[in-house]
C-alpha cells in the first residue's frame, strides 16, 4: 500500500498518468472520429436510397403514362 502512494504521488507517477491521460484523450478522438464516420456513411446510404425510390417512382409513372396513351 505505502509503494503504491509512493508511486502516485512521485514524479513517475505523475509521468505516468500523464500518459494514461494522453492515451485516454487519443481513444476518445478515435472513437468518436468512427461515430462521425458510420454515421456520415448512413446518411449516404439513406440518400442513395431515397435516389433509387425516387427514380423507381419515375419509371413507374412513365409506365403509367404509355400505358393511358396507348
Amino acid at each position: 500500500m505505502g509503494m503504491l502512494l509512493s508511486l502516485v504521488f512521485s514524479k513517475l507517477g505523475a509521468i505516468l498518468a500523464g500518459a494514461l491521460g494522453v492515451l485516454a484523450l487519443w481513444l476518445r478522438g478515435t472513437w468518436h472520429e468512427r461515430q462521425a464516420q458510420k454515421a456520415r456513411q448512413e446518411a449516404a446510404d439513406w440518400q442513395a436510397a431515397a435516389e433509387i425510390a425516387k427514380n423507381d417512382l419515375k419509371v413507374e409513372q412513365n409506365v403509367q403514362d404509355e400505358k393511358q396513351k396507348v
